[in-house]
């Protein structure tokens, strides 16, 4: 590949985290129903605890090696990706929920992470 094709690819990729988180922020409205809290509520715990959890019972399980199991709970204790929202508004879904879901993950994960982290090993 050309440098300069190469080089403007990697401009571009790299700012798609940056434009993601963009998004985000445009869109992100707190919200206002105990339905839509409920559902925040649930993702989030799905994500950060019950995923994780079942990983490292699977891991344990499968007896994986420190390192491996490590890095599979880092992946599965992760908040969503940013193109979730992206995907959620370009595909007609409620994209003010999914704003509010990722930004709550990632702030949570401030903390979960290291726990994770510390269980796995």
């Amino acid at each position: 590949m050309p440098e300069m094709i190469h080089n403007n690819l990697v401009r571009m990729g790299n700012a798609s985290i940056p434009l993601g988180l963009m998004a985000i922020g445009a869109g992100l409205q707190w919200v206002s129903t105990k339905k839509d809290l409920t559902l925040v509520g649930m993702w989030v715990t799905l994500k950060l605890m019950v995923l994780p959890l079942l990983v490292l019972i699977g891991a344990h399980i499968i007896n994986l090696p420190e390192q491996q199991r490590i890095n599979a709970i880092i992946l599965a204790s992760m908040p969503t990706a940013t193109s979730a929202f992206v995907m959620a508004t370009r595909m007609g879904g409620n994209g003010a929920i999914v704003s509010v879901t990722i930004s709550v993950m990632t702030i949570l994960a401030g903390l979960t992470v290291p726990f994770w982290l510390a269980m796995a090993k």
